[in-house]
């Protein structure tokens, strides 16, 4: 395709301002590319949709819209500094349950975590941008260089990507890097309008830490809340029980007469969790069970397997059993 026949939506005004073909009224008006600086001309027909016509031997279309971009970023933070608006960008926090649930899921390794998104001002972390100016500490030029006057060390490169990927040398400076990945027009409305976020599809970052947060209370929104968590009782007469329900349905009161943790954890863990549970319980040993005896071999679904005798049995077998004899450990 001739640069001809290229339709732009964004051009730069008399003024040297990025203007969108919505945004001109007046088609006598001069406009020029941003990418190349050849004169655009505003198509306001009543039949195509409204653009600008590129020139002859201009420049292409990823070099319109690396400038366009980066101009938009420019200008974007420009006006909000000016006019005192919030520039925000959203990250991603996580958060560390600290709570009662939390423990049950450390039994087997789980963690309870959950992520939320964490709003930053750039307005507010940065107080000037500066269009392809050398960075002084790393000789290198980003597309748009952030920085603060009172922390000369806290900085911020916002990087284009139409066709070449920030480089490795700018990433290795361990500095802040904004990279947007720029392929269309409507990802420089996305940068002119659009809430900048770390989920982005356009968007990645380097080096940015974010904090985690720890929470004392469940906050329920864990992406655990739907495991399946067993809960274990002994009756005042010996009896085990199991019982099976989901993480964001058990209480704090529950754990005051049940023991839980989740299910999917493994054989060996849970007869040494259940063998605590029983030391807690009945401490003097006054109601025989198999988990406790020293020929408990393995169990699967509330049976028994015995070093001695050759069938599964019950767990509360060795209330009858000759062989029962507590186990040294236990």
């Amino acid at each position: 395709m001739d640069n001809k026949d290229i339709r732009y939506a964004y051009a730069l005004n008399a003024s040297a301002n990025l203007v969108h073909i919505s945004e001109v009224t007046n088609r006598n008006e001069t406009f020029k590319c941003p990418g190349c600086g050849i004169e655009l001309t505003p198509a306001l027909g009543e039949i195509r949709k409204h653009h600008f016509r590129h020139g002859k031997n201009g420049c292409g279309f990823e070099s319109y819209l690396h400038s366009a971009a980066k101009i938009t970023f420019y200008n974007r933070f420009i006006q909000a500094k000016h006019n005192k608006h919030p520039l925000p960008i959203l990250l991603a926090r996580r958060i560390n349950c600290r709570s009662y649930k939390a423990d049950i899921l450390n039994k087997s390794g789980l963690e309870c975590i959950s992520i939320v998104d964490a709003e930053y001002d750039l307005t507010k972390l940065f107080d000037k941008a500066q269009l392809e100016r050398c960075d002084a500490d790393t000789n290198l030029v980003p597309d748009v260089l952030l920085t603060c006057a009172n922390l000369p060390k806290q900085k911020c490169y916002i990087e284009i990507f139409v066709t070449h990927q920030c480089s490795e040398n700018k990433v290795a400076q361990n500095i802040p890097i904004i990279e947007f990945d720029v392929k269309s027009e409507e990802d420089i409305e996305y940068i002119k309008n659009g809430i900048y976020n770390q989920s982005s599809p356009i968007i990645t970052l380097h080096h940015f830490k974010v904090k985690d947060r720890n929470i004392d209370e469940c906050r329920e929104s864990c992406s655990e809340k739907n495991r399946a968590i067993a809960l274990w009782s002994i009756s005042p007469a010996g009896r085990l029980s199991k019982e099976l329900c989901a993480l964001s349905q058990i209480k704090q009161e529950v754990l005051q007469t049940r023991t839980c943790w989740p299910d999917v954890i493994d054989e060996q863990m849970e007869r040494l969790l259940i063998k605590s549970m029983l030391e807690l319980k009945d401490p003097e040993n006054d109601f025989p069970n198999c988990f406790r005896c020293k020929s408990f071999l393995y169990h699967s679904k509330n049976r028994i397997t015995c070093k001695i005798k050759d069938h599964l049995v019950g767990y509360d077998e060795a209330k009858i059993c000759m062989h029962y004899e507590v186990s040294i450990d236990s």
